[in-house]
């Protein structure tokens, strides 16, 4: 029996005769139990998610998310060369890598500013430092989408 349509009075037994009632009583006190032993249970994995946590060597619940400040980094990222502005990237040639300045190669867009770079240079940008050089944008490796052209 679905006990969710029970509970919306939408399956309910007789109520007129004993056992009608008893197996109304039996059946909302299963969902109610069902319901309770959900809660329990994301209780539990919580507690041992914390417990775990604190065995490998965490002090409180605020040390599993770090030191994290938003909008503060804690050293100064270094560019492979000097870091061009906005304006100053509108500016290079059409086939311009905005981090190497050559020709790029292996053209690929980086999805979240839409800037055009060498494969080799976004790639190792993006793993390194997990955002747009350009714009500064939180990138991931998934975000970088190959070009081909003919």
């Amino acid at each position: 029996m679905d006990l969710k349509l029970m509970e919306n009075n939408k399956l309910l037994f007789d109520s007129s005769t004993i056992a009608g009632r008893s197996m109304n009583l039996i059946l909302g006190l299963f969902s109610k139990f069902g319901k309770l032993l959900s809660f329990i249970m994301i209780g539990i994995q919580v507690l041992q998610y914390v417990q775990q946590s604190q065995d490998n060597g965490s002090s409180n619940i605020m040390s599993m998310f770090g030191n994290y400040v938003p909008g503060e980094r804690k050293s100064e990222i270094q560019f492979p060369v000097e870091k061009l502005s906005e304006r100053d990237t509108l500016s290079l040639s059409k086939d311009q890598c905005p981090l190497c300045l050559k020709k790029r190669e292996n053209d690929t867009v980086l999805s979240v500013s839409g800037y055009i770079f060498c494969f080799k240079c976004i790639h190792n940008y993006v793993k390194k430092y997990g955002l747009c050089p350009v714009t500064s944008t939180p990138a991931t490796l998934n975000e970088l989408v190959r070009l081909y052209m003919e």
